[in-house]
């Protein structure tokens, strides 16, 4: 493994592109915060702010956490050691370009504040945000899979080893006959197979920490006389399954940043049917999840501003 050092090559360039796009992600950031505040406001349910919003908000910090540490082990996998001091300081920054349309921006921005600080190739940056990326959707799938327990245990068991082995294998193919054209490194860029496990292991309890979020949400804002024990592993299984069900809904839609509106939508029709809630309840659920991932980023990016250097 090799620690990258700063490089300065065209510096104040590529500082320049990375503060554009987390400027206007900040706007759009902030502007999307006002929304979800407004539609909590306007609804006639009154918020009961109890110990399950806290739990709620810490399973929030808990997600990006978890994502942050998986990005850094994605990192470490492929031979780039980045500190974890400075994974909290500049990865949450990275979160607020991606709420411009096209979602790309947020990648774009990080490879920036990679090959800026830690010389890091744009090249790599795009192999390690693959991982990334499909790390989170083989998760989710693999998660999803576990609805078909109830029909047939053999048939849930295939589904998770062609999840968990099919995306590996297509991306060992990819890094084996196609990356190598394009200008990788073979050895370089290997990611082992254990690897590929751990992040996967990782996403799932993060999956399951935000079912368990959304149990807690259902439970303040639904009637008290038709409450959903937050102690009932199938009433956290269900919920796990919305928020991934929703989650792929929004990923799937790439020119909406973050699948604003369209990952909502999806929560609401998915909590509705699996959940047995109302669909104004499912809605206002659906909208303050939202906030509190808002509201999780806005405070791992002022602990990143705190961090001294």
């Amino acid at each position: 493994m090799q620690n990258y050092k700063p490089g300065f090559e065209n510096k104040s360039s590529r500082l320049r592109f990375q503060q554009l796009g987390i400027w206007l992600g900040l706007f759009l950031f902030l502007l999307q915060v006002y929304q979800s505040v407004q539609k909590l406001l306007q609804s006639k349910i009154i918020f009961q702010f109890s110990s399950l919003s806290i739990l709620a908000l810490f399973l929030g910090l808990s997600f990006n956490f978890l994502q942050m540490l998986n990005w850094k082990l994605i990192l470490s996998g492929l031979g780039i050691i980045i500190p974890l001091k400075e994974t909290l300081k500049n990865f949450p920054r990275t979160f607020l370009p991606r709420y411009i349309p096209g979602s790309i921006w947020g990648y774009l921005s990080r490879g920036e504040w990679l090959l800026t600080n830690f010389n890091v190739s744009h090249k790599m940056n795009i192999y390690s945000s693959l991982l990334e990326v499909i790390i989170p959707l083989s998760a989710s799938l693999f998660l999803l899979s576990g609805s078909f327990l109830k029909f047939n245990f053999l048939l849930y068991l295939v589904l998770a080893v062609i999840i968990l082995f099919g995306f590996w294998l297509v991306f060992e193919f990819s890094r084996k006959r196609i990356f190598p054209r394009l200008g990788f490194s073979d050895e370089k860029n290997y990611f082992s197979f254990r690897r590929w496990l751990l992040g996967n292991f990782i996403f799932s309890v993060n999956w399951i920490l935000m079912g368990l979020m959304t149990l807690f949400l259902v439970t303040i804002f639904n009637n008290p006389n038709n409450q959903l024990s937050i102690w009932s592993v199938q009433n956290v299984w269900n919920a796990t399954l919305a928020y991934c069900t929703a989650w792929l809904g929004g990923f799937l839609v790439l020119f909406v940043p973050a699948g604003m509106g369209v990952r909502e939508i999806l929560f609401r029709l998915v909590l509705e049917q699996l959940m047995g809630i109302s669909s104004d309840i499912a809605l206002l659920v659906a909208v303050a999840a939202r906030f509190i991932s808002l509201l999780s980023e806005g405070v791992w990016l002022i602990v990143g501003i705190l961090i001294k250097d």
